[in-house]
């Protein structure tokens, strides 16, 4: 990779984000970050029953006559 650069401050990874940009070239910028999360986590039902019927919708879909195109499970 031709420009990497580790930072640990909100102003480093800004000035290294410019310089980035303004390089052209491939850059990697690792930022090293407290690992503070939220105090709590907050699921709702509703949310939680997406996941259930996103996943009927996929099964029905493959369950559907072939229309040429592919949905494979692999």
């Amino acid at each position: 990779m031709p420009r990497t650069q580790t930072v640990t401050k909100l102003d480093e990874f800004a000035a290294s984000f410019d310089a980035a940009m303004k390089s052209n070239k491939l850059t990697s910028i690792i930022a090293k970050v407290e690992p503070i999360g939220p105090k709590g986590y907050v699921t709702e039902l509703s949310l939680l029953e997406n996941r259930f019927q996103f996943k009927r919708h996929i099964e029905e879909l493959l369950k559907r006559p072939s229309s040429g195109k592919s949905l494979s499970t692999n």
